[in-house]
C-alpha cells in the first residue's frame, strides 16, 4: 500500500515539475519574453500552490521582440522547459509544417484568448512532440493505444490528468475549424491572371485566380495590379471562389499590353530559442509574394484588299456591284470602304493608272463600315451609257489606307447598248407572194444569246399611219441569236392587197434587256399589189356605174366615169383604184 501511495505522489511531483518547465504557470518573464494572449494563471497569493493542490489555466502565446516589433510566439516543444529566457535568438527551422505556416499568416497576431489558445494547441499538434512525463503524444488517446487524435475528434483537448481542466470549449472548436481550414489553404499559393483571348478592341477583361497548394480557392485576398501600356484598377479582392475579374483599357490597340497580378502569401514560420534545452517558439514568417503576368500582343492591322466586279459585261440599265475582300485586319479594328466607278472609256486601253480621276468618276458607293477583316459588297451601280468602266476601292482605318491600281482586270467591265437596224427585202410584192426582213443586231457581246422576233402587221386601214396590234397581226418569225450580226427571217407570205409593215424585237436570254423599233418604219413597210408592181393600175372588182378615185404613186387623185365596167375617162394613167360611193 505504501508503495502505491509513494508512486502516486511521485508521479504528481514529476508531472508538476514538468509543467513548471513547460511554462504553463511561470510567474516571471524576461524583458524580451512576456505572457501573450491566451496565457492565464490562477490567482496564487501563496505561490504556486493553493491548499497544497497544483492549479493551472492554459497558456496561449508569449510575446517576443523580433526586428523591433512585439509579436506572438507559440511554443512548439511540449517536453521542453519554459522559453522565459532573455536573448531569444533566431534558429534554423527544424519543423516543416506548412499548415501552421498558414495559420500563423492568418491568425498568428491575434489578440483573442481563445484564438491564441487554439493556435497553441495546433502548434503542438503539428510538431507531434512527445510528453516525456506521461510517455505519450499530447494529442493521443490513451484508450486507443495512444493513437494520434484527429483535431475533429471530441478527445482533442489540452487537459492532461491529473490536473484540473480549464474551459477550452471555444478554443477547441476554433482549433478544429482552423485545422480543417489549414488542410485546404496550405501553401505555396499560386496566382494566375489571364487576359481574354477573344479581346477585339476597346476594353479588355482579365480573370484572376488564387489557389492553395491543394487547389482550394483563396477568398477575400487583396490583389495588387500593375499595367504596361494599359490602365485599370490598382487592386481587386478575390471572391468566395478565389477569383476576381478586372477591366483594363489598352493605351494603343495596335501595341502589346500586359497586366501583373500579385498578392502576399504565407511565408515559412521562424523558430526562436533563448537558451539550450528550452522550448522553441514559432512566429509568423515573412510573407511571400506570388505574382503572375499575362500579356496580349495587341491587334494587328496590315490591311490588304482584293476586289471583284460582279460581272465583266452588262447592258445599259442593268446593275453591277463590287465585292471587296479586306484581310490582315484584326476584329475590333474599325474602318470604312468606299468604291467609285470611272468611265465610260472608248476602249480598255484608255483605262490607265491615271484614268481614275475626279473628272471620270461617274458613281460613288454608299460608305461601308468594317470591323476587322471580311468580304463586303457595295450597293448597285446602274450605268446609262455604253463603254468601258472600272471600279476603284479604298479602305481607311488604323494601319491604312489600302487600295489597288486603277484599271485592275477584276474591276473593269464593259457596258453594252443593243441596237436594231431593219430592212424589208422589198417595197412591193404581188399578192400571194413572199417577203423577208433583215435584222442587223449590234451592241451585244459575242457570248450572249437571245431571240429576234419579227411580227408582220397589215394591211393599213388608215392613210396616215400603221396600227401594230393584235387586230392587224398577220404572222410571226423567230430567229435564235448569239452575239450580234445580220439575221434574215424566213419567208412571209401575204395573200391580201394593201400596205404592211414589220416590227422586230430582240430579247436576251439571260439578261433583262430587249430592244425594238417603232411600228411603221419606212424601211420595214411594203405594199402588196395585184401584179407586184407600183405604177400599174390594179384591177379589183368595180361596179357598173359610179365614180372611182384613182390614186397614183404620187398621191394624186383623178375622177373617172365608169360605165359597163369600163373606165371612160381618167385624169391619171395609173395608180390604185379606190371605190368611192
Amino acid at each position: 500500500m505504501l508503495s502505491k501511495v509513494s508512486k502516486f505522489f511521485g508521479a504528481i511531483f514529476v508531472v508538476a515539475i514538468s509543467f513548471v518547465f513547460l511554462g504553463v504557470f511561470a510567474d516571471s518573464a524576461s524583458a524580451l519574453v512576456v505572457h501573450g494572449p491566451g496565457y492565464q494563471r490562477s490567482p496564487d497569493p501563496e505561490g504556486i500552490y493553493i491548499n497544497k493542490k497544483f492549479r493551472m489555466d492554459f497558456s496561449g502565446a508569449y510575446k517576443i521582440t523580433v526586428d523591433g516589433a512585439s509579436v506572438n510566439a507559440y511554443c512548439l516543444e511540449a517536453e521542453e522547459p519554459s522559453p522565459h529566457q532573455e536573448n531569444q535568438v533566431l534558429q534554423s527551422n527544424i519543423h516543416v509544417m506548412p499548415e501552421f505556416d498558414y495559420l500563423l499568416y492568418k491568425y498568428g497576431e491575434t489578440d483573442d484568448r481563445d484564438r491564441a489558445t487554439a493556435m497553441k494547441m495546433l502548434g503542438y499538434y503539428y510538431t507531434q512532440q512527445m510528453n516525456s512525463v506521461l510517455g505519450q503524444l499530447i494529442w493521443s488517446d490513451s484508450d486507443n493505444g495512444y493513437a494520434p487524435i484527429d483535431p475533429n475528434s471530441s478527445a482533442f483537448t489540452l487537459s492532461i490528468t491529473p490536473f484540473p481542466e480549464t474551459d477550452l470549449t471555444t478554443a477547441r472548436t476554433m482549433a478544429r475549424d482552423m485545422f480543417n481550414e489549414a488542410a485546404q489553404m496550405t501553401g505555396p499559393w499560386t496566382i494566375t491572371v489571364d487576359i481574354d483571348d477573344s479581346w477585339a478592341g476597346g476594353a479588355a477583361t482579365a480573370t484572376i485566380t488564387l489557389r492553395s497548394s491543394t487547389g482550394a480557392a483563396i477568398p477575400n485576398a487583396t490583389v495588387n495590379l500593375t499595367y504596361t501600356n494599359a490602365t485599370g484598377p490598382a487592386t481587386v479582392t478575390t471572391n468566395a471562389s478565389g477569383n476576381a475579374s478586372i477591366t483594363l483599357t489598352p493605351n494603343d490597340e495596335l501595341s502589346a499590353f500586359s497586366v501583373q497580378a500579385r498578392t502576399s502569401a504565407p511565408g515559412v514560420h521562424r523558430e526562436f530559442r533563448g537558451a539550450p534545452s528550452t522550448q522553441r517558439t514559432a512566429v509568423r514568417g515573412v510573407a511571400t509574394t506570388v505574382n503572375d503576368t499575362d500579356s496580349h500582343n495587341g491587334l494587328s492591322s496590315d490591311p490588304q484588299i482584293t476586289t471583284n466586279a460582279s460581272t465583266s459585261q452588262l447592258f445599259t440599265g442593268g446593275s453591277i456591284t463590287d465585292s471587296v475582300t479586306l484581310s490582315g485586319v484584326d476584329s475590333g479594328l474599325e474602318g470604312t470602304i468606299n468604291v467609285a466607278a470611272y468611265g465610260p472609256y472608248d476602249s480598255i486601253e484608255d483605262i490607265t493608272a491615271e484614268a481614275c480621276s475626279a473628272d471620270d468618276r461617274v458613281w460613288t458607293s454608299s460608305e461601308i463600315t468594317t470591323n476587322g477583316s471580311g468580304t463586303f459588297t457595295t450597293n448597285a451601280f446602274t450605268p446609262t451609257k455604253s463603254g468601258y468602266y472600272t471600279f476603284k476601292a479604298v479602305w481607311e482605318g488604323q494601319g491604312g489606307p489600302a487600295t489597288h491600281p486603277c484599271g485592275q482586270n477584276t474591276e473593269t467591265f464593259q457596258v453594252y447598248e443593243p441596237t436594231l437596224a431593219t430592212q424589208a427585202s422589198d417595197k412591193v410584192i404581188a399578192i400571194g407572194g413572199t417577203i423577208t426582213d433583215t435584222v442587223t443586231l449590234s451592241g451585244v457581246p459575242d457570248d450572249v444569246t437571245g431571240k429576234i422576233t419579227v411580227n408582220l402587221y397589215g394591211p393599213k386601214e388608215d392613210d396616215d399611219k400603221y396600227v401594230c396590234s393584235q387586230g392587224t397581226f398577220v404572222d410571226q418569225k423567230v430567229i435564235e441569236t448569239k452575239g450580234g450580226g445580220e439575221f434574215v427571217t424566213p419567208d412571209f407570205k401575204v395573200d391580201k392587197l394593201g400596205e404592211y409593215t414589220f416590227v422586230a424585237t430582240w430579247k436576251a436570254d439571260d439578261y433583262d434587256i430587249s430592244v425594238s423599233h417603232n411600228c411603221g418604219m419606212e424601211t420595214e413597210s411594203f405594199a402588196v399589189t395585184t401584179n407586184g408592181l407600183l405604177g400599174t393600175p390594179d384591177t379589183p372588182e368595180v361596179p357598173d356605174t359610179g365614180f372611182m378615185e384613182v390614186v397614183n404613186s404620187l398621191g394624186l387623185v383623178g375622177t373617172s366615169v365608169v360605165a359597163c365596167g369600163l373606165v371612160l375617162s381618167s385624169s391619171m394613167a395609173y395608180g390604185w383604184i379606190r371605190r368611192r360611193g
